[in-house]
């Protein structure tokens, strides 16, 4: 069994900046990176396998060729995991407003760090679709949102029709499927109809969202979220962590350096790196570092 590491895809945002280059040496330094697609099948944001025998495949190719290496069912690869960097000021947006589950719709995060302005705006003060539709066309939404502030460790689960905005200088481990579908509502400037439809068929009134309750499962390992796309654990490995191989893959993004046992065989992971972990294989040993660990359901 060995771990399977990708190399991301970067794509530059307004609200971007450098702390993805600061605190993880790997990106590239000098350039505004908004959000890092760590492990993506989705079109035109793939990630490659960056070593070993599958080194060049995307990871849409990949899982196609050796299914057997991910143990899961559906005809696409079903998680994208980023890192954004967000510097500036993320607009106010909801998932949904399509044919697609809830559970598609539905994406988590965890907040690595945060700086003492970060915040999180979230639901509305709003009554109804018409107020709604006033404050689209005023471009107020965001401003009858409320804001709560965030800090580093805290995580989330956005459900389908919540409005949100996050800024003030974070930066953030997200996890969703590959079918969440965004429609901005906080900075459209000439939106069309579909948009249009789509932000008031998703629209939620009366929920707005807070850190969830994470749960310790056993000595160094956190459950932060749990839904029914995917669970994820924070695995503090300052003391070896023993794993098990499950029947369907398991993705881990490594917060800072440590190593994988396995066998006679040790294989480092540095700060910034994500890597798959095979279904069906055998046991594991983490040592050192900190890593955030994404199953599938």
């Amino acid at each position: 069994m060995q771990p399977i590491f990708f190399v991301p895809f970067f794509e530059d945002k307004p609200w971007g900046g450098n702390r993805l280059a600061e605190l993880y040496g790997k990106y590239p330094s000098g350039i505004r990176i908004a959000e890092s697609w760590e492990l993506s099948a989705v079109q035109y944001r793939q990630t490659c396998v960056r070593a070993g025998l599958y080194v060049g495949y995307t990871l849409k190719d990949l899982y196609r060729a050796e299914p057997g290496l991910f143990g899961t069912k559906t005809p696409y690869f079903p998680l994208v995991i980023k890192l954004l960097d967000v510097t500036g000021r993320v607009p106010i947006s909801v998932h949904g407003g399509g044919v697609k589950s809830d559970a598609d719709q539905t994406d988590g995060a965890y907040v690595i760090e945060a700086g003492p302005e970060a915040w999180l705006k979230s639901g509305t003060r709003l009554s109804g679709t018409f107020e709604l539709f006033r404050a689209m066309a005023d471009g107020a939404v965001e401003d009858s949102a409320y804001e709560i502030p965030v800090k580093a460790g805290d995580s989330f689960l956005t459900p389908p029709g919540v409005p949100h905005a996050i800024g003030g200088g974070q930066v953030v481990y997200q996890i969703a499927s590959p079918l969440r579908e965004s429609t901005l509502i906080g900075d459209m400037e000439t939106p069309s109809d579909r948009e249009l439809e789509k932000a008031f068929e998703a629209f939620r009134f009366g929920v707005s969202l807070a850190p969830e309750i994470p749960t310790e499962t056993a000595p160094g390992i956190t459950r932060l979220l749990e839904t029914e796309l995917f669970s994820l654990e924070k695995i503090d490995a300052v003391e070896p962590v023993e794993q098990t191989c499950g029947s369907v893959f398991t993705a881990y993004t490594a917060l800072s350096r440590g190593a994988l046992q396995t066998g006679d065989r040790a294989y480092t992971y540095n700060g910034g790196d994500t890597f798959v972990i095979p279904a069906g294989g055998e046991s594991y040993r983490l040592v050192g570092g900190v890593l955030l660990k994404a199953t599938p359901r």
